[in-house]
């Protein structure tokens, strides 16, 4: 089993033992879930999908219909070693004859650098749909299996991209079976709205042989104008686990060699699951929120890989939490105050992507304390207090129609303000041992000014900007 990682690097911009962290692992978690991502797709842009007259779906004839046989949907993939356990899909019996049950077997398979299929298949499974999976519900039944059988599991290892294909075996020219899909048109078409042109090209079917994607698919139950997709799924398995750590060396700029202004860049290197559409459902939500203004309500806006830092209690002192967003890879904390701070929480938060979007969120939690030494000219004893910058002031702070007054100052300085977040907003070269600062294109708010001086020592100091 592929075990995944939630890693986080500390990487400190000051000297060596400035900060020092405790080394905690959370508790491994087994996730197993089924990747009902175009199920999703369809749940997520009509809201009432599961009342009448509920999903769309293509009519699968016999195997005795050789025209049309396997159909299925491309699943994208950048895990190198992705597990998957078995197949599932969303089907109902459209009509059989004289009441037999209708065999129906799936297909695990690679796929070219076209997003062909290739043959013969990784796997498959068979299961029968009978009666009681008529068609009584909008949204039909969802059935497959594990590959081998629960007893004997086999699971099977993909490298990128695969494809899931379906195929009616019934050998009764009346036997048919309904394959749910999405209702999605090309971008290209005029009838296109936001709810309805998520079509990525990925549906496919196998005709006479050959499989040709279901875009522009000029054929009955298809058309031009058309991107259908099938509502199938991989059962995949894998680890949640998170942990942090401290390099053993740390780096040192010299404009940023005294204490009080740490940075602590925090390093996702998670496997590819949880920052993919297709396996988390939280990143899939992020993807199609554009096309929808009003989504189901089961899908809720959580955050993939989050880490939280509820430092620095009781208010006013607590900081903005980090949320790592979709692409981003890490995450940046800046600790401008010296002392010791408990309570933090790193939290690696994952929502399955099961059906429907209701599914349950895990979270790895890491409870770490740190503290950070005062700010220093050669980080062992003197303060900011007793270096020659002692003298700089600012006022008003609050300042007053955005402007503010930094004095005290000797020889060349050079001002940084950055935000709360650690973002660089401005930036003054100054001469003068009084100057006029003016912050009238920077938003109000929070903010540190940091002064630096020609031999790279510096000062910082928190001050309000407000427009009034």
């Amino acid at each position: 089993m592929k075990k995944l990682f939630l890693s986080v690097s500390f990487l400190l911009l000051t000297k060596a033992n400035t900060l020092q962290a405790q080394q905690l692992a959370s508790t491994a978690t087994v996730v197993t879930d089924t990747a009902h991502y175009f199920y999703n797709k369809q749940i997520f842009k009509i809201v009432n999908a599961s009342l009448p007259p509920g999903f769309p779906y293509y009519v699968s004839p016999s195997a005795t219909n050789t025209l049309i046989t396997h159909i299925g949907s491309v699943f994208l993939n950048k895990n190198p070693n992705l597990i998957i356990n078995g197949l599932s899909s969303r089907v109902a019996m459209h009509n059989s004859f004289n009441n037999l049950n209708i065999p129906v077997r799936m297909f695990l398979c690679n796929v070219d650098a076209n997003l062909k299929p290739i043959f013969p298949p990784l796997d498959s499974i068979s299961f029968i749909v009978g009666q009681a999976q008529s068609y009584t519900v909008p949204t039909g039944h969802e059935m497959g299996g594990i590959f081998g059988g629960t007893v004997n599991p086999s699971p099977k290892t993909v490298s990128g991209n695969f494809a899931v294909l379906i195929r009616n075996l019934s050998t009764a020219s009346a036997d048919s079976v309904r394959i749910f899909i999405t209702s999605s048109l090309t971008h290209t078409n005029p009838a296109s709205t936001s709810a309805n042109n998520m079509g990525e090209g990925l549906g496919l079917v196998r005709v006479g042989g050959n499989f040709i994607k279901t875009t522009n698919f000029n054929y009955h139950g298809f058309g031009i104008g058309t991107d259908f997709e099938f509502c199938v799924a991989p059962i995949i398995t894998y680890t949640l686990e998170a942990s942090h750590l401290v390099p053993p060396k740390v780096n040192s700029l010299p404009v940023d060699s005294i204490k009080c202004w740490e940075q602590l860049t925090f390093t996702n290197t998670s496997s590819p699951e949880f920052t993919s559409r297709f396996f988390n459902l939280v990143e899939f939500y992020r993807h199609f929120a554009p096309y929808v203004s009003t989504p189901s309500p089961n899908f809720s806006p959580d955050s993939a890989i989050s880490w939280y830092f509820d430092d620095e209690l009781p208010p006013p002192l607590v900081r903005q939490n980090i949320v790592l967003k979709n692409n981003q890879s890490t995450a940046t904390k800046w600790y401008d105050t010296s002392g010791c701070f408990t309570n933090c929480q790193m939290r690696a938060r994952l929502r399955k992507m099961t059906a429907g979007g209701s599914a349950i969120t895990y979270s790895a939690n890491i409870p770490f304390s740190l503290c950070v030494a005062k700010c220093g000219l050669d980080g062992v004893g003197a303060t900011e207090i007793n270096s020659p910058l002692t003298s700089i002031k600012i006022y008003p702070n609050p300042s007053l129609h955005s402007k503010i007054t930094v004095s005290g100052l000797k020889g060349n300085n050079t001002l940084y303000i950055y935000d709360m977040l650690g973002q660089l907003v401005a930036t003054q070269v100054v001469n003068d041992d009084k100057v006029l600062v003016d912050l009238i294109r920077i938003p109000e708010g929070n903010y540190i000014l940091k002064i630096v001086d020609e031999q790279s020592r510096y000062k910082t100091i928190k001050f309000v900007n407000q427009k009034e």
